[in-house]
């Protein structure tokens, strides 16, 4: 008699992680469209975090901005010159050694910057080197929790589903209430967000996505407010 389950076993470890991983992401959005918004911004990043920028109070607001995944910094330096506070305050974590993991066909290393840290010239920004999971506790007991006037935006541009997952479950219970920017909303960032949401019983509510064109059924990247209980 032949074992199915066996059968199944065999042929799934004839897929490429690679697929099995895009489907598993893909199917999640799928499966909740109300993670999606409805109001988008079609291919302009600029014009994207700008409008962010408005939802969270403008330039003047305090702001204490949280990203994963810094690359050149291009990102955390344009959100330090939309805002003028002064107080205000910008954590770049990133290993700079590149991927821990292979990912969307990329080895392992890939985006490696040799550990060298971007240049950006305001002392607001700081940039924490090494593993989200070795960095992120040491800067969180240092800043948190928040006072009543500052507003949290948390970036996330790790890329990886761990990653994304560790990033959110990390600092959803510490934050409580929190903006939420997904880099790549559609490559397991978005997972993430869904597992996330059962595991807690949080709750997101989508505010504004960016597609890389109008005829485009997924947002890459999706912007909104996420509360955990």
């Amino acid at each position: 008699m032949i074992d199915l389950r066996e059968v199944s076993k065999a042929l799934a470890s004839l897929v490429p992680t690679r697929l099995t991983e895009t489907v598993a992401n893909y199917a999640a959005l799928r499966e909740s469209p109300e993670l999606l918004p409805t109001d988008y911004v079609i291919r302009d990043r600029a014009a994207y975090f700008a409008r962010i920028n408005e939802m969270l109070g403008g330039g003047e607001a305090k702001l204490l901005f949280l990203e994963f995944g810094v690359l050149d910094g291009a990102s955390i330096r344009q959100w330090a010159g939309l805002n003028h506070n002064p107080a205000s305050r910008f954590f770049g974590f990133d290993s700079f050694e590149g991927l821990p993991t292979a990912w969307r066909g990329r080895p392992a290393g890939y985006f490696d910057r040799g550990g060298a840290l971007p240049a950006v010239d305001d002392p607001r920004v700081r940039f924490v080197k090494g593993w989200f999971n070795r960095t992120l506790p040491g800067v969180a007991d240092e800043v948190l929790p928040v006072d009543a006037q500052t507003r949290v935006l948390v970036h996330i541009d790790a890329d990886l589903y761990s990653a994304a997952l560790y990033c959110l479950s990390y600092l959803g219970p510490r934050l409580g209430d929190f903006a939420v920017m997904f880099d790549e909303f559609g490559a397991g960032e978005g997972r993430a967000l869904r597992d996330v949401l059962a595991a807690y019983g949080a709750r997101f509510v989508p505010k504004l996505g960016l597609k890389r064109a109008g005829y485009a059924r997924l947002p890459t990247r999706v912007f909104g407010q996420l509360t955990f209980p």
